[in-house]
């Protein structure tokens, strides 16, 4: 074989195990790689060194469960005077091997100089392996801001809002595929997340007995499995549906975040309020982010067209975007309403138990032994 042979095969070989080194754990639907862990942690490290780097840092960064009201959060607080809202960079999870020289040119090109607290929003920071590390690593005085929310009615948006994604010629396919697994419609929708449900508690329940009933011991189970990106937590193991419960399982990905960070620096918003009293999480990100309460009830107007409140400063009505609200008027279907209800409710309590705090929606039903 001549030389040039040899030199092409090693070049396709360096670049299909490129390829493999740089695949991205935020784009496979949020969920992980299988390549092997051992590997992944030598050629992706968790630190991108940044001595004498002096370029611009986020005060604070917004993550959070999709459709828990993390684009409600940004956009209202963008309109405070001292803050400004850069989006969603993704540097943590996806582009952090680009170091921080770009990570520095999306802040200051975005904040265009402004003198304000700059903070971005990026959902998939909160279940994504190492961000949390990554971030601390970056300013361990950075504060984190975590929106959760009802996890039955955040599976029922989540369908939806897959369900009426416009996508591009690109994207058409990934979401053919999802509503594949899914469900075409809510009906067929309902009725494979029962089954999935049903395969779930069956696990868990497994799970649960070789602990003997003690729930804390098999939430640090789940929490091995998604360390070692597991089924139910793997992309590759798991299908969508298990994915999109398991998303709500917040302990699980909390816990990482404060094995990090102090628990001062993060504060954990119910998105489920964003709806109907917006300024009451509000003026508590705002106590949190020690800036002046510019945004209170005041700053508020009903939309009756919308059915949501709306940010009204001077004025100017600044209303979330049309694929806002969209669940209005939808439910499931009452035995799987419950049945959600019950699989998430000793979830919910831990994660209440974690962060010292009730949520919204939970009842004095919610409230279980575990």
């Amino acid at each position: 074989m001549e030389l040039n042979t040899y030199l092409v095969i090693v070049i396709l070989i360096l670049l299909a195990f490129s390829t493999l080194i740089n695949y991205d754990l935020a784009t496979a639907d949020e969920g992980f790689s299988t390549f092997p862990e051992f590997l992944t942690s030598y050629f992706r490290p968790n630190k991108v060194h940044k001595e004498h780097y002096n370029g611009t840092l986020p005060g604070f960064i917004i993550t959070g469960v999709m459709k828990c009201g993390t684009g409600a959060v940004s956009k209202f607080l963008s309109q405070h005077s001292g803050i400004y809202d850069i989006g969603e960079t993704y540097f943590f999870n996806r582009y952090y091997e680009k170091g921080y020289s770009y990570y520095d040119a999306l802040l200051t090109r975005r904040s265009s100089g402004k003198r304000k607290i700059v903070f971005e929003k990026t959902p998939t920071y909160y279940k994504t392996l190492p961000t949390a590390e990554r971030i601390y690593a970056m300013n361990p005085e950075t504060k984190i801001i975590l929106i959760v929310c009802d996890n039955v009615q955040r599976t029922l948006s989540r369908y939806l809002h897959i369900l009426h994604l416009n996508p591009s010629a690109i994207q058409r396919q990934q979401k053919e595929e999802k509503i594949e697994d899914l469900g075409q419609d809510f009906d067929e929708f309902q009725t494979r997340l029962n089954m999935t449900v049903d395969e779930l508690n069956i696990e868990f329940e497994w799970m649960l007995a070789k602990r003997f009933g003690n729930f804390y011991r098999f939430v640090e189970d789940l929490y091995d499995l998604f360390n070692q990106r597991k089924h139910p937590f793997a992309t590759k193991e798991s299908n969508l549906k298990e994915l999109i419960l398991t998303d709500g399982f917040y302990s699980i990905y909390h816990m990482t975040y404060l094995k990090m960070f102090e628990p001062e620096r993060v504060l954990v918003v119910d998105g489920s309020t964003m709806k109907d009293s917006p300024w009451t999480e509000l003026y508590r990100i705002q106590k949190f982010l020690e800036v002046p309460v510019e945004l209170t009830k005041d700053s508020f107007k009903w939309s009756e067209e919308r059915g949501l409140y709306c940010l009204d400063k001077g004025g100017d009505v600044n209303c979330l975007g049309k694929g806002k609200g969209r669940s209005q008027g939808w439910q499931f279907e009452p035995y799987l309403q419950e049945k959600l209800a019950d699989f998430f409710r000793p979830f919910d309590s831990h994660f209440a138990d974690l962060v010292k705090r009730k949520f919204s929606w939970q009842s004095n039903k919610n409230d279980v032994d575990i």
